[in-house]
């Protein structure tokens, strides 16, 4: 199910359960039970499953987002670590 920008706002800051949302491509949401959203991917390293957090919701949009996708597998598809690549740019 893709997560809208409407859904998003309905979320934000109000105090729910804790969540967790899937978007497209190994990318979702968590909504904390305040109501902080925060991006997450999910990939394999090395056969162990990772969640990398990619920034906080409205500061990261859904577009900017989506881009961190194909940087990531990119970097998967060469046995490259997406933990560390952004520290490395």
């Amino acid at each position: 199910m893709v997560i809208s920008d409407t859904k998003l706002r309905k979320l934000l800051y109000k105090n729910q359960t804790p969540q967790v949302l899937s978007h497209r491509d190994s990318l979702s949401v968590r909504v904390s039970a305040k109501g902080v959203i925060t991006w997450q991917y999910r990939c394999r390293v090395d056969g162990k499953q990772v969640i990398i957090s990619l920034g906080r919701y409205p500061r990261l949009s859904i577009k900017e987002a989506q881009e961190y996708i194909s940087l990531f597998q990119n970097w998967l598809s060469k046995k490259k670590d997406p933990r560390r690549e952004p520290k490395l740019m």
